[in-house]
């Protein structure tokens, strides 16, 4: 035997040995780009009910947030028939757009003059429909593109001199039908969808480049997200009056929440609309010890379970047209109104508005 086999097969081997790792490394480098978090993806949910502090912004910022989602109530803005009050919704608006933060609101909550409970659809008559339209023409002619908001001298450019304006282009139509409570008096999608339809056409007339979202829906709700859905496509014609499905999959476990969006893509594929994203408009996870319901984890576990979910839609997100997750909520309220639920507590930071853990796991994925 030659005294140089040992050396050349020694090199063999280790060639081999690099050849192996060089294509593990390149696997796994594929795997990181195809995860990679895009642009946007992850944003925060939030009622901001007294308003966004100026501390709140700056810390939403250095998470890299890119858009809010929030709620615009009609009878705060419109009380009295024909008599607006923009100065809350004026400074939210004004205050996101100043730090490139985008809104996108759900518009939702029914005036005196056209229902008689909050929650009900301005639909009983045809009066209360045109009340409804008109102040969603209003909306969108004051934020959308163009809109008074932006361009009068003496509204956005007065409190931000130096800014860009940031139109809202998205607008989702009321919230939760497929709850009672917030759909009365019945959970019915063939009403959500005379809702929908006229909601689209006043929409379209004062921005025909509006993005359209049906309302959230909880997964699993007595009627299932997916379900609804099925229903809302069995109304002819109904495919062209919105651009996004909504969820809110809330569930004990990140395996249910997978389902639930997979259960919902299911219904988008089947119904021949593959191209319509879904958009999860709330998810999240509770601080709170641990409970019977499975929503609350604790402080570190809420951080925990925030990068599981995240991880499971960047791994899902293409296949099932995933555009944006929303984490509800940004700031535990001052108020502790909550029993049973997470809304106390999913916030990304606490009533003190410092920052817990689970901003920290949010910011792992914004800042890539």
């Amino acid at each position: 035997m030659s005294r140089t086999g040992p050396a050349v097969n020694g090199i063999v081997g280790l060639l081999a040995a690099l050849a192996v790792l060089v294509f593990a490394l390149g696997s796994a480098l594929a795997a990181t780009a195809d995860a990679k978090t895009p642009a946007g993806l992850f944003a925060v949910d939030d009622p901001f009910p007294v308003g966004v502090a100026p501390t709140d912004v700056n810390l939403m910022r250095k998470a890299n947030v890119r858009s809010a989602h929030t709620g615009i109530f009609w009878p705060r803005v419109e009380p009295l028939d024909g008599t607006f009050n923009w100065i809350s919704t004026d400074k939210l608006v004004g205050d996101f757009a100043a730090k490139g933060i985008h809104v996108v609101p759900y518009v939702y909550g029914s005036a005196r003059y056209a229902a008689d409970n909050f929650y009900k659809p301005p639909l009983g008559s045809p009066a209360a429909q045109q009340a409804w339209q008109h102040f969603l023409r209003k909306l969108v002619n004051r934020y959308g593109p163009g809109g008074k908001y932006w361009t009068d001298p003496s509204l956005y450019h007065l409190r931000h001199p130096r800014a860009k304006a940031v139109p809202i282009t998205t607008w989702q139509v009321w919230h939760e039908p497929n709850l009672t409570k917030y759909f009365l008096p019945s959970v019915s999608p063939s009403r959500y969808a005379k809702l929908l339809r006229i909601s689209h056409d006043a929409i379209k007339q004062a921005d025909p480049h509006a993005k359209i979202l049906l309302a959230g829906l909880p997964a699993y709700a007595k009627l299932t997200a997916w379900g609804f859905l099925k229903q809302l496509y069995k109304e002819k014609g109904i495919k062209r009056d919105f651009d996004g499905v909504a969820i809110h999959p809330y569930a004990p476990t990140v395996a249910l929440q997978a389902r639930a969006l997979k259960q919902l893509r299911r219904v988008i594929v089947k119904h021949h609309d593959k191209r319509t994203p879904i958009w999860i408009t709330e998810l999240g996870w509770g601080s709170r010890p641990p409970d019977q319901y499975g929503l609350n984890k604790g402080v570190a576990g809420q951080a925990r379970y925030l990068k599981k979910s995240f991880r499971m839609v960047l791994h899902h997100r293409r296949r099932w047209n995933i555009k944006r997750v929303f984490w509800f909520r940004w700031r535990d309220p001052i108020q502790d109104r909550c029993f049973g639920c997470i809304g106390c507590s999913a916030g990304l930071a606490g009533k003190n508005g410092d920052p817990k853990p689970a901003w920290k796991a949010f910011r792992q994925f914004t800042k890539r």
